[in-house]
């Protein structure tokens, strides 16, 4: 039950916290307080983007704490979250900071290519420049962004029925 709690709460919070600042900024920018269904829309944006960027190194961790097997476990590999996060950053950082460095390093043929999660993210960006990084994220921001956009402006289209309703 702690996982589940540990990483949902979390996750849910940067979501929001995302929403949120699309909502202030709208509300900045066009110089008003009443925000339309359209605009819950777009701080859904806000809220996808955020979950897309921020919470991608959470993604790593999980994925390794998973693959930890018992007999790992017993030998000490990682006894949690910030375990994983620190013996992670001293043998060369979060391998997450974007999918192209993360699916180059899972998929290369054992230490064939890249030393290490900055060794490859250096040779990709000398090589092919700062464009490559973003080659992995066509598919979490077209998925998760819109349908974030969509999630908001539901949920708000739900609450302005039900008030209509009462």
């Amino acid at each position: 039950m702690a996982t589940p709690l540990s990483t949902c709460i979390p996750s849910s919070a940067v979501w929001f916290m995302g929403h949120s600042h699309g909502i202030a900024t709208q509300q900045w920018l066009l110089g008003r307080q009443e925000i339309s269904v359209w605009n819950h829309g777009i701080g859904g944006l806000w809220g996808g983007t955020y979950m897309v960027f921020i919470l991608a190194p959470g993604e790593r961790v999980k994925c390794l704490l998973q693959l930890q097997t018992a007999k790992k476990k017993q030998s000490g590999q990682y006894r949690g979250p910030m375990d994983v996060i620190r013996k992670t950053l001293r043998q060369g950082g979060i391998r997450q900071p974007f999918d192209t460095i993360k699916v180059r390093m899972q998929t290369q043929a054992r230490g064939s290519l890249y030393k290490s999660s900055t060794d490859c993210l250096y040779k990709t960006v000398s090589k092919e420049g700062l464009r490559a990084l973003f080659k992995g994220m066509a598919t979490p921001l077209s998925t998760c962004i819109p349908s974030s956009a969509v999630w908001f402006m539901g949920h708000s289209h739900g609450i302005a029925t039900q008030q209509w309703l009462l």
